[in-house]
């Protein structure tokens, strides 16, 4: 099915898929691209931490992952008068790692602080660090106000995936009181188009005969909007309307437990006749 009714007017049919930037969008401009969003969230914008558990938010603790850390540094900068540049930022963005917050669980008169936190892809555990907690775990998350006893572990990757499971250790046994353990999934959802705008065809432009793919990379980014988009396509009169038609769609942004998340990893869309 595809959508567009205009005369001269190319619709977007249904089959949008996710992923699959062609091979020049590399990591490493992934990445810049990221911490450029980042940087200019942070303007005006605070930060979302991502909560360990999707059915009671904030309770067990939060997840920050590459992006989220970079947003919540370069809000400390702006804050400070002293805003990071989006199109240079600063190298140690890139290389900051995914950082979970475990804070103190309350069951009813009791308060059972946090001692480890781990995380398991497939059973496997996930090389960490030491928790840390105090000054040392505030100079990690700059301006963000954190429970005494807190604690921060850091954690070989960037972000949390889908089917991960992170578990929070605690001094006691927590309220159910049978462990001193809480196993949180981590659920994870791609992005969804929402709106699908037309675009005319260029002039000179033959009728399209049947659908066409075409390849955008850049980032969907929180309000589901796709920023810094090119696509290799871009150079036909076509490819260069089709661009156009991109950066002004609306997506459901991806999630990780509910929270919204940036995606990176490109958008093909087949467009057809209207």
């Amino acid at each position: 099915m595809s959508i567009g009714t205009a005369a001269g007017a190319v619709g977007i049919s249904a089959a949008v898929a996710f992923g699959g930037v062609w091979q020049v969008q590399t990591t490493a401009v992934q990445n810049a691209q990221l911490m450029r969003l980042a940087i200019e969230l942070a303007a005006d914008r605070e930060p979302v931490p991502i909560p360990l558990d999707l059915g009671r938010p904030g309770q067990f603790g939060y997840a920050y992952d590459r992006f989220t850390r970079a947003h919540v540094i370069a809000r400390a900068a702006a804050l400070a008068g002293k805003p990071h540049d989006p199109l240079k930022p600063p190298k140690h963005l890139l290389a900051l790692q995914l950082l979970i917050v475990g804070i103190p669980l309350t069951c009813g008169d009791r308060t059972i602080r946090a001692t480890d936190v781990d995380v398991f892809m497939k059973a496997a555990p996930v090389s960490k660090w030491l928790p840390v907690k105090g000054s040392a775990l505030r100079k990690l998350l700059p301006g963000v106000s954190l429970p005494a006893d807190a604690i921060g572990v850091l954690f070989d990757r960037t972000s949390l995936a889908d089917g991960e499971m992170v578990r929070v250790t605690y001094a006691e046994n927590v309220c159910s009181g049978g462990t001193k353990r809480m196993d949180l999934p981590v659920s994870a959802s791609g992005p969804r188009i929402l709106e699908r705008p037309m675009i005319e065809m260029p002039a000179g432009q033959s009728p399209l005969t049947g659908p066409v793919d075409v390849t955008f990379a850049g980032v969907l980014d929180l309000d589901g909007r796709l920023r810094y988009a090119s696509s290799p396509e871009a150079t036909t009169p076509f490819g260069a309307a089709a661009l156009d038609a991109a950066r002004k769609m609306r997506f459901e942004p991806a999630r990780i437990n509910g929270t919204p998340t940036p995606w990176t990893a490109g958008v093909i869309v087949t467009f057809g006749p209207g």
